[in-house]
């Protein structure tokens, strides 16, 4: 599947919108790594992001241990539901490993349960993570969104999220 690497100038557009009704947003905290495999396991179909929930359980402790980059413990981020449970989640890496990826913090996650979805926890967690980015002096963020994924590239594009490329692909 072909992935799109986009990129956002901060601050975004608009305020910071507020959590939904009943919903809290606060840093992850170490205890939630378990629990955010799981969420992220069950929010997509089976093979999409994992085969098994014991697959995302190792994936999340490499994740933590920075196989994918220095989590940015700021804007690493979880939405809490009324009942306690975790609704919805995003992961920053203050710099990506990849080769392929803009200098700066990146967005490596970000998802919402299915029972949670449509309610603007995505929107709230991504302009509360650049909130925290921008308040660091930095200017922008990026991210990887599958290109087949409209409702998510929606939501990105109207954040003001553009396509980024490498810069020796620019020449020319």
């Amino acid at each position: 599947m072909r992935r799109l690497t986009l990129i956002a100038n901060l601050p975004l557009p608009a305020p910071s919108p507020a959590a939904p009704a009943g919903y809290t947003i606060r840093p992850y905290s170490d205890a939630d790594v378990p629990d955010l495999a799981r969420l992220q396991y069950a929010s997509y179909d089976p093979g999409i992001a994992y085969d098994t929930v014991e697959e995302a359980l190792q994936d999340y402790e490499a994740t933590f241990a920075g196989a994918y980059g220095e989590i940015w413990p700021d804007a690493t981020l979880v939405a809490v539901a009324p009942d306690g449970s975790l609704a919805a989640a995003i992961l920053t890496v203050r710099q990506a490993p990849w080769d392929e990826t803009p200098a700066g913090p990146f967005v490596i996650e970000l998802y919402s349960g299915r029972s949670h979805r449509r309610l603007g926890l995505a929107r709230t967690l991504l302009h509360r993570a650049a909130e925290t980015v921008a308040g660091a002096g930095l200017t922008t963020i990026a991210l990887r969104v599958d290109e087949p994924n409209l409702p998510a590239r929606a939501l990105y594009e109207s954040l003001g999220f553009k396509p980024w490329r490498p810069p020796e692909s620019q020449a020319g």
